[in-house]
């Protein structure tokens, strides 16, 4: 009796601790996320606005990963309408921390971001994985959070991320605020920037941009960076001379 007793407690300390280390998944629920493009390329920059609707519908399995269809709808910023629904060749899948893109015409598969990561650490996020392009990021904040407009009040992980050219924050089971559940593949996406406006899930609002400052100590996701970063992520008033910090997405030794 006592064997067997302590086998259940070992087994459900297991469990837990499984469940503690594997990050909420994006592909939970019903969520539908509402992204932004605006155009950035001329002659049309500034003048060209359309909003996306997303949401994941339909499970294939890949070397293990379940991964689920992206299905879409548009409108432009004029329109008060959203077109039809219109499935995707790309598939999103979760394993444990890390969040997979999937093509299914072309079979190719790369990670858009892994939720175990930790300040300091550099993640490479891949824009064409059969050309080998990617935008390398360094963790400069990561935090458990709960965001101020949701409404489920969940506590999720945020983890902060800067390169040469962008800045993201990923939220735990909400995706990129800029890309929504893609990665760097779609930052800049046909010649437009995207921004993640809204994440519900049911009648439950995740995620919103207007008024969102999701708190991370004293540093918001949504701001204005100052240049230097320590390698915990602080922000720093000036150019240290004797420690390592971070500008601009890169490491720099101080002299």
């Amino acid at each position: 009796m006592k064997k067997i007793l302590s086998f259940t407690i070992i087994l459900l300390t297991v469990i837990n601790a499984t469940a503690q280390e594997a990050s909420e998944s994006l592909l939970a629920g019903g969520k539908i996320w509402t992204t932004r493009s605006i155009s950035t390329a001329p002659p049309d920059y500034g003048g060209y606005t359309e909003f996306t609707e997303t949401k994941l519908e339909g499970t294939i399995v890949v070397d293990g990963i379940s991964f689920v269809q992206v299905n879409e709808r548009t409108r432009l910023a004029e329109e008060e309408l959203f077109g039809q629904w219109e499935l995707r060749n790309e598939y999103i899948g979760q394993k444990d921390n890390k969040v997979y893109l999937y093509f299914k015409n072309s079979d190719t598969m790369f990670p858009v971001m892994d939720f175990s990561l930790n300040v300091g650490d550099t993640y490479k996020q891949y824009n064409d994985s059969n050309q080998g392009n990617y935008t390398e990021y360094v963790v400069t904040s990561v935090s458990d959070t709960i965001l101020n407009n949701s409404t489920d009040r969940l506590t999720r992980k945020c983890i902060h991320l800067s390169s040469m050219h962008y800045q993201d924050v990923w939220i735990e089971g909400i995706g990129s605020v800029t890309t929504g559940i893609y990665g760097s593949y779609s930052v800049g996406f046909h010649g437009s920037r995207t921004t993640l406006m809204k994440c519900v899930d049911g009648n439950d609002l995740l995620y919103q941009l207007e008024g969102q400052t999701v708190e991370i100590g004293s540093v918001p996701v949504i701001t204005s960076r100052p240049p230097y970063y320590s390698l915990d992520g602080h922000r720093m008033n000036s150019k240290p001379s004797h420690s390592i910090y971070i500008r601009d997405g890169r490491k720099y030794v101080g002299r």
